[in-house]
């Protein structure tokens, strides 16, 4: 199964961290929200010049995966 998440806008940290306790036990939601908060924590780390995230994808099966796509900023 593969999940497309286009990127809106930032969250603050207290944001996502409601937004994982109140998946507390849904645990599917609470792994895809971890997943989302990883690439978005690996995306603020880097610096792309004119380059912006775009989608994140993230592939769930034997070994889950997450991919991230960029659009040039105009």
């Amino acid at each position: 199964m593969i999940l497309t998440f286009h990127f809106n806008k930032d969250i603050s940290d207290e944001d996502r961290e409601a937004l994982l306790a109140e998946a507390e036990k849904k645990i599917f939601i609470k792994l895809i929200l971890k997943m989302l908060s990883k690439a978005d924590d690996f995306y603020r780390s880097i610096k792309l010049g004119n380059y912006e995230l775009d989608s994140i994808n993230i592939s769930l099966g034997l070994v889950p995966g997450i991919s991230l796509s960029f659009k040039k900023i105009s």
